[in-house]
Parts: C-alpha cells; sequence; structure tokens
C-alpha cells in the first residue's frame, strides 16, 4: 500500500563566493508561462541516445558550460534527512551575469541569474517498512512567478568525470537524463500532475542509488533554471523553496521532502 507523507528539512549551511569567465555553450529552454504544453521535452524514456542536445548544456565544468560572462555567486550544501535518516546531500549554488563577486545590475545580462541544484543520494533504507533507498522522480523549485524561466541541465565533465565521484563538480549522472521540466509543481504520478503553476519549475529526471529498474545513479544532474531577478537572489535560504518528490515509479511510496534554497526575488 502507497503512503503519502509530508516532512520538510533543517539544512544546515555554509556560502562560499568564487568566479571566473567560462567559454559559451547552448542548450537553454525557455519553457512555457500559459497554455500547453506545461512540460517541455528533454530526454524522456525510452532515453535517445546519442542524448539529444534539446536542454543540455555540456563543458568540462558547469561554469564552463554556461558560458562567457557568468561567475558564481553563492553556492552551499547540507544533509538531506527523511523520516529521521539520512538520505543524501544537496548542492545549491547562484550563478550570474557579472565580474569578480559583483552581479551586473544595469545593461546587457542585468539581473540575470542561474539557479543551480544538484543531489546526491545514498543507499540507506529510510521509510521504515522495507529496505528501499530513497528515489527522486522529481525536483521541484520556487521560482519568480512574473518572469520568463529557461532550463536546462548539466550532466557532468565533458573527460574525466565518474559516477562514484564525492564531489558535485566531478561526478557524472549514471544513465539518467533529464526527461521533462516546466512551471508546475506536481511530479510523476501526483494526482495534479500536469497542472500548471507558475510560481514552480519542475525537473523531472530519478535519482536512486540502489534504484530497483536496475540503472541506478546516485549523483542527479545538475539541474538549472535562469531567470531577470530584479531583486536579485535571497541571501537567506527560505524553507520550502526546493521540493524532491518521490512519484512510487516503481510501487514506492509517494512522499515529499522540502528544503531550503537560493530564491529569486
Amino acid at each position: 500500500m502507497k503512503r503519502t507523507r509530508l516532512a520538510s528539512l533543517l539544512l544546515s549551511t555554509s556560502v562560499v563566493t568564487m568566479s571566473y569567465l567560462p567559454a559559451a555553450n547552448a542548450g537553454w529552454v525557455t519553457v512555457t508561462s500559459g497554455g500547453s504544453p506545461v512540460l517541455a521535452t528533454c530526454n524522456p524514456k525510452p532515453f535517445t541516445t546519442p542524448t539529444p542536445s534539446t536542454c543540455l548544456l555540456t563543458g568540462q565544468t558547469l561554469l564552463a558550460a554556461l558560458g562567457t560572462g557568468y561567475i558564481q555567486k553563492s553556492a552551499t550544501s547540507g544533509a538531506i534527512t527523511a523520516n529521521g535518516v539520512n538520505v543524501g546531500t544537496i548542492y545549491d549554488r547562484v550563478y550570474c551575469i557579472g565580474t569578480g563577486t559583483t552581479c551586473t545590475t544595469t545593461g546587457t545580462g542585468a539581473n540575470t541569474y542561474v539557479l543551480a541544484v544538484r543531489i546526491r543520494l545514498n543507499a540507506s533504507a529510510w521509510n521504515g517498512h522495507n529496505s528501499q533507498s530513497f528515489e527522486i522522480n522529481d525536483t521541484i523549485r520556487a521560482i519568480k512567478s512574473t518572469v520568463d524561466a529557461d532550463i536546462a541541465y548539466w550532466m557532468g565533465p565533458t573527460t574525466g568525470g565518474s559516477t562514484t565521484s564525492t564531489s558535485p563538480d566531478t561526478a557524472l549522472a549514471n544513465g539518467k537524463w533529464l526527461e521533462y521540466s516546466g512551471r508546475t509543481q506536481y511530479g510523476l504520478n501526483d494526482t495534479q500532475v500536469g497542472v500548471r503553476d507558475n510560481n514552480y519549475i519542475d525537473f523531472r529526471q530519478d535519482v536512486n542509488a540502489n534504484d530497483p529498474d536496475g540503472v541506478s545513479s546516485q549523483w542527479s544532474a545538475f539541474l538549472l533554471v535562469r531567470q531577470v531577478c530584479s531583486g536579485g537572489v535571497s541571501t537567506t535560504r527560505p524553507s520550502f523553496t526546493v521540493k524532491l518528490w518521490e512519484g512510487g515509479e516503481e510501487a514506492q511510496d509517494h512522499y515529499t521532502q522540502w528544503l531550503a534554497g537560493y530564491k529569486c526575488t
């Protein structure tokens, strides 16, 4: 029997700042804010190989994949706890058009920000009634509802990356690409799946360190949303900003885990 449960996350954070200017790349998709379809198609199952360029950014680093003119403004990481069990780690970052450590507020690229999130899961049993590990089917983020949203994803370095790496900068997501993305907060098998909500962006990508489907990926891609944030990005990370949704793809529980996260203002 499936159970639906709701939990919130208390996330300890440490913020760092760094920057440099990379080479350019393409792959951004502007998702719709009205009408249909709600979800843009990236690389749905059964996955296409070679991987379609739609939504996909490539580069040796995420900053290089973003392209010329971006800096990394801030970054944080922390434990994910579900049902009292540590099931993984969130890596949450802010990039912007800027120079040095300052985001541009006038002219070309003014107030252009990229919010980037990556998840690493472990194989711990967590739900209290079987040995299944935590699975994410959709990673959903609160965004600014009144401006356009562009989405993309980065699977890891072009060369030298590893599916077993412990670093978000050198890890590769293993055989699980971004399937769909759009402005909704309702994921796979949710009773309201496909219902538009412009306050959120949904990234549908499986993440599971011990996936019953036989292809396990402990790492998500870096999941990216780009918006013009006239008020910048919150320096504090509001609760209930990032939502992890386990949608029972292989008959698991339906489970929502809310996390704190950076937010466009």
